[in-house]
């Protein structure tokens, strides 16, 4: 079965809707849902998630869709030790390379993210975007 870590952007796709994005972020959130990968999200990315779908949609809203995504989703904790690696990771965003490690972490197989500068990133090769990860799944699903 494949696993993917979601990035935050691909989770508030599905979220809040955002349109013309939510409809791939929602397939893979089905995905997840019915078990056919197995999805994975950080724990840090919980409080920006509900941070940002408050302000787009209300208090109730945004913590209803975080109970839905402990349902879907394996949480991967951040410890200190994981900032701490991520810090010195020749990477420049550190967020993302928080990403990074905790998705080596989970031994996830993809990292999904809409992310231009994650996207392009030099240190790993199974960054992708939702509409490629899609593909990949499809493909080996034949």
């Amino acid at each position: 079965m494949i696993s993917a870590l979601l990035d935050s952007n691909v989770i508030l796709d599905a979220v809040a809707h955002r349109k013309p994005y939510n409809e791939n972020a929602e397939t893979i959130f089905m995905l997840s849902a019915e078990r056919k990968i197995k999805g994975y999200i950080t724990a840090n990315s919980l409080t920006d998630i509900y941070y940002i779908a408050k302000k787009q949609l209300s208090d109730f809203s945004a913590r209803e869709a975080l109970r839905h995504l402990f349902k879907v989703f394996i949480i991967i904790d951040v410890t200190g030790e994981d900032c701490k690696e991520a810090l010195e990771f020749a990477m420049p965003d550190f967020e993302d390379a928080v990403v990074v490690f905790c998705g080596a972490k989970a031994d996830v197989d993809y990292i999904i993210t809409r992310d231009a500068d994650f996207l392009k990133s030099e240190n790993t090769d199974n960054i992708v975007p939702p509409e490629e990860f899609l593909r990949i799944f499809e493909d080996s699903s034949r």
